[in-house]
Parts: C-alpha cells; sequence; structure tokens
C-alpha cells in the first residue's frame, strides 16, 4: 500500500488560499482524489484527462489547480507540481518491496526447519479475520496434529500424509510436478475465473506453493481440493484467496472456520435429532387419547339424543399434540 501525503499545513498553504473560496473546496477535494490514485498506480503524478471526468470533475476544475500552481499541463493531461519533493517515486517504491522480499526470503531461509510440525504459521499474512473464526491465535495450537476437515455431508477424508521434508528452502529444487498438483492449481484458478476474478499465469509459483502444502504442510489431495472448493464459495474468502500461494498461507486460518462451520451445522441437525422420539412420544399419546374417547362414545351414544356424540363421540384434533 502506498500513502499519499498530506501535511497539516495543507489548509493554509498560500497556494491554496489562493484558489477563490467558493471553488477551493471542490479543486481540493480533485487534488486529493487524483494524489491517492497516483500514489495507487504509482505514476509519478501523472494524473491522465479521462480520470478527471471519471472523478465528476471537468477541464474547469484542473484548471483551477494549475492556475494554483498545484498543477501543470501536460500531453495526455496534468502533473502534480514537486511529487517527487513530497511523495514517493516509482522507484523508491519498487526498490523498498524488493527489498521486503528479499529480507522475507532470507528469513525463511535463515529459520527453516524450526517450524517442522507447526507448519500452519510459516508464511501467515495480515488478511482480517473474518466473523466466525475463534478467537485468540489464528493458527493451531503448539503441538496440534492436523484434523481431518469433511464436509457435511461427505467420507471421511484421509489422515495427513508424513512430511518427507522439514523446510521450503528444500521444495525449491524440485524440477518437476505430479499431475495431481497440477490438477488442484487449475481447479483453483477455473473457480477463481468463475468468481469474476483475474487469474495470473499458473506455473511453477503455483505448482510449487501446492507440492509443498502437500509435501511439506502434510495436507492430502482430497483436503486441498476440499478447502479450495469452500473457500472459492464462502464470501469473505473468495475474495481474498485468489492464487495458490495465497490459499498456502491462509490454509489454517480458513481451515478453522470451516471446522466451526461444519460443527455448528451438526449442531443444529443433532438438536433436530434429540427432539424426534420426544415428537413421537406425544404423537402415540395423542392417538392413544383418541381411541379412548371414541371407545367412551361409542358406549354412551345410545343413552343421548340424535345428533349430539357428547363430549367424547368426536375426534381429538392431532394440531393439539404437545399443546401446538
Amino acid at each position: 500500500m502506498v500513502w499519499f501525503n498530506v501535511d497539516d499545513g495543507l489548509s493554509t498553504s498560500p497556494k491554496v488560499l489562493g484558489i477563490p473560496r467558493a471553488q477551493r473546496l471542490q479543486a481540493i477535494g480533485l487534488w486529493t482524489l487524483a494524489g491517492s490514485w497516483c500514489g495507487k498506480h504509482l505514476t509519478d503524478g501523472a494524473v491522465p484527462v479521462f480520470m478527471i471526468e471519471e472523478w465528476g470533475a471537468d477541464a474547469s476544475g484542473a484548471q483551477i489547480l494549475v492556475d494554483a500552481g498545484l498543477w501543470r499541463e501536460t500531453a495526455k493531461g496534468y502533473q502534480f507540481h514537486d511529487w517527487k519533493a513530497y511523495q514517493q517515486s516509482r522507484a523508491d517504491v519498487e526498490a523498498k518491496r524488493e527489498r521486503e522480499r528479499e529480507k522475507k526470503a532470507r528469513w525463511r531461509r535463515n529459520n527453516a526447519g524450526q517450524f517442522e510440525g507447526n507448519a500452519d504459521h510459516v508464511g501467515e499474512t495480515s488478511v482480517p479475520v473474518p466473523e466466525g473464526v475463534p478467537g485468540g491465535h489464528v493458527g493451531e495450537s503448539p503441538g496440534e496434529s492436523h484434523r481431518p476437515f469433511p464436509t457435511l455431508p461427505s467420507p471421511s477424508l484421509p489422515s495427513p500424509v508424513n512430511k518427507t521434508s522439514s523446510s521450503d528452502a528444500e521444495a525449491s529444487d524440485v524440477e518437476s510436478f505430479s499431475d495431481e498438483v497440477k490438477r488442484l492449481c487449475e481447479l483453483l484458478a477455473e473457480l477463481v475465473r468463475g468468481n469474476g476474478h483475474k487469474v495470473g499465469v499458473v506455473g511453477k509459483t503455483w505448482w510449487a506453493s501446492c507440492e509443498r502444502l502437500m509435501r511439506l504442510d502434510g495436507y492430502s489431495a482430497a483436503q486441498i481440493e476440499w478447502l479450495i472448493r469452500w473457500a472459492t464459495a464462502n464470501e469473505f474468502w473468495q475474495a481474498n484467496v485468489r492464487s495458490m500461494d495465497t490459499l498456502r498461507k491462509q490454509f489454517s486460518r480458513m481451515k478453522l472456520q470451516a471446522l466451526a462451520e461444519r460443527d455448528k451445522q451438526a449442531g443444529k441437525q443433532s438438536a433436530f435429532a434429540r427432539n424426534l422420539p420426544v415428537v413421537a412420544q406425544y404423537q402415540e399419546a395423542e392417538i392413544e387419547e383418541v381411541r379412548d374417547r371414541n371407545a367412551i362414545g361409542v358406549g354412551e351414544r345410545s343413552g343421548q339424543p340424535d345428533g349430539d356424540a357428547g363430549d367424547g363421540g368426536g375426534l381429538a384434533p392431532v394440531h393439539r399434540l404437545a399443546g401446538l
């Protein structure tokens, strides 16, 4: 994320105060929106003409900023004045991102093997925790083993396979990938596209993440496929999981939520099943009561006037069952 910097002197800047008061708020609003957009797209302060109209302004609004000395005109639109003096340049941002990537890669290499048996915590990111995930640490508790997480209903999934390696560094040596790995990657890509999202190239980066998920993290192909289908159908996760690398990083967190939803649904079904014998008991009691009243009605009917069957002559309505 790139921030567009606005200092506390903006409101009293001579350039801002030089804008006519009736036009000032509209002009600075356009200036702020354009700055945020330039920061996100790393344009180094270049504002194309078509975006002016997109933000609900017109050429006159841009001209106010030019006259105030905040912008200058270019062949393709407008340019922020002294952008690099106050904002991050594209080169600065890209260099910073590269340093962060190298730092993370170096950390992973230096700490390879320290998380064997608890690999769920390696590579976690700051994706917000969705509603329904239990509180506390987003990963599993220390020493907790992976649990199969079948759907409702579904056949039981096999336990995770044994790990054959202890670090991600070793996975980088893999030269070829199995058909199962490629199939799972294509499945995720297809479901992501089906949700209306773009998918990059499905190649070695995707395959390596899936292979590590199976070999290092210890999940079976069936478990991975199950969670792929669950995540791409979940309202929150379908917008956040668009690659196999992200799926692996968030696998433990998503599994916890999936298990919580499964247990919650199973609890509702169990409660309904527990009530069935009680309902059946009331039904039997009601039927027995109806039979008793019919028997009494037949025995007394001969001594009653025609057309009056007495209290016990009619059938008791079944909807009186259990007071309903």
